[in-house]
């Protein structure tokens, strides 16, 4: 165990009181058990501190055990001004335990500035940092040792390194990405005058028997707890977009029929609703806005039923649900036919809408969000189609496959879901050929 503790404490000039001025600061931890591509145990977490936060005091604390092994890390900072100075406290301890065929890892860092003043023309900055990390942390020295070789090897510095690493902490950290989602859900909703609770989106996809296509597909899109402003734009009931080997699918190869809107899920009275001509023949289906009471949250959904006659499906399918307006959790189903799941792996992933959804994967990294997707295999047939987050989405399901009557128990199903999606991202999901 490796623990590094320091007071320094301090008088004011002329013995005259200090009062802060200002403050800033930050603190992170990291532990790991096992390989760091597939860890056993990886808890990170990363804080920016104001000065409130350092007058108080602040604390991190993680924990990883399996049993065999374990890490854990702790950071804690706080200046106290007092009648005659200054007390200024930062303490970081952390271990790692590890067996023979295990590894472990543990790292906490501080830093923190704050400025005191006596009067205008006195003032008072402490400004220190403390990092810590290592890999069994079995001996401070060797510990040391490596990390100022590593130093050297990177060409930075303590203090620049700290810096760096609590940027990306910060910049990873689940619940931080997970706040500046929200922040950015609050702007488009106000900007929009739109906003939805649930952003629904399901499909089915089986091979055709039909001489003139290859695959069919039914789908249903639509929204739960819309909300509108009566000055908002009107809201679009929107078609996913198909992908094969990075091509759009579209024109001869698509045959849509016109949306049909399902009324049994839909708030009655239903809103005024338009079916328009968008692009290629598409009809979809449009929702005026005028007559609902401002911020009055609707209900609304259609089904469709497409053909697809793709000359050449190629290695790599995608189906992308587009987020039209600011929603706090969207719900991306889509169910295989067995015979079309079974040569394909899906993944899931996040990307900034734009011409680059056309880019092969070796090019989709400059629009891919770091934030992960909660990615589901839900199994074959759809007992597993209930969501915490859309009370009527089992319903929702049952209606798509017995409204064409298709068997759901030939397909197998994946499922996307994220709380509160970046507003104008695109969530894909992806078939790869095995």
């Amino acid at each position: 165990m490796l623990h590094l503790a320091a007071i320094l404490s301090g008088a004011s000039a002329a013995g005259l009181p200090l009062h802060e001025t200002s403050g800033t600061g930050g603190q992170s931890v990291l532990v790991n058990l096992g390989d760091w591509d597939a860890p056993a145990c990886h808890e990170q977490h990363a804080v920016t501190l104001v000065l409130d936060d350092l007058l108080n005091g602040a604390e991190l604390h993680h924990l990883c055990d399996d049993g065999s092994a374990g890490a854990q890390a702790r950071a804690f900072t706080r200046t106290t001004l007092q009648p005659d100075g200054f007390t200024a406290e930062i303490d970081g301890w952390g271990e790692a335990i590890r067996t023979s065929d295990g590894s472990a890892f543990s790292m906490h860092h501080m830093h923190s500035a704050v400025e005191a003043a006596a009067h205008a023309d006195v003032r008072l900055s402490v400004d220190w940092h403390m990092l810590v990390a290592g890999d069994a942390l079995v001996a401070a020295g060797t510990a040391i040792d490596a990390f100022d070789r590593f130093l050297g090897e990177v060409g930075l510095s303590h203090t620049r390194l700290a810096s760096a690493l609590a940027l990306h902490l910060e910049a990873a950290d689940p619940a931080q990405q997970l706040a500046r989602r929200k922040k950015l859900y609050d702007a488009a909703a106000s900007l929009m005058g739109q906003s939805a609770g649930v952003t629904v989106s399901m499909m089915a996809i089986r091979p055709s028997s039909h001489p003139e296509y290859n695959f069919e597909q039914i789908a249903i899109r639509g929204y739960a707890q819309m909300r509108a402003a009566g000055s908002a734009m009107p809201i679009r009931l929107p078609m996913n977009a198909a992908f094969s080997d990075y091509r759009k699918v579209g024109g001869h190869e698509a045959a849509r029929a016109p949306q049909h809107l399902i009324e049994r899920f839909c708030t009655t009275p239903l809103p005024g609703i338009d079916s328009r001509t968008i692009k290629e023949a598409h009809l979809a289906h449009i929702i005026n806005v005028e007559d609902i009471p401002t911020g009055e949250p609707f209900d609304c959904f259609a089904s469709q039923h497409t053909h697809w006659n793709i000359g050449e499906p190629g290695k790599n399918k995608a189906i992308w649900l587009y987020i039209d307006y600011p929603t706090r959790r969207c719900i991306f189903d889509m169910y295989l036919h067995a015979d079309t799941d079974r040569p394909n792996i899906v993944s899931a992933d996040t990307h900034l809408w734009g011409t680059s959804l056309l880019a092969p994967p070796a090019d989709l990294w400059m629009t891919q969000f770091t934030e992960s997707v909660q990615f589901t295999a839900l199994g074959p047939g759809i007992a597993n189609a209930d969501s915490s987050d859309h009370a009527k989405h089992r319903k929702l399901t049952d209606y798509m496959f017995n409204h064409h009557g298709w068997d759901p128990s030939e397909f197998v199903g994946y499922r996307c879901e994220i709380e509160v999606p970046v507003w104008r991202s695109g969530v894909c999901l992806t078939l790869d050929a095995k």
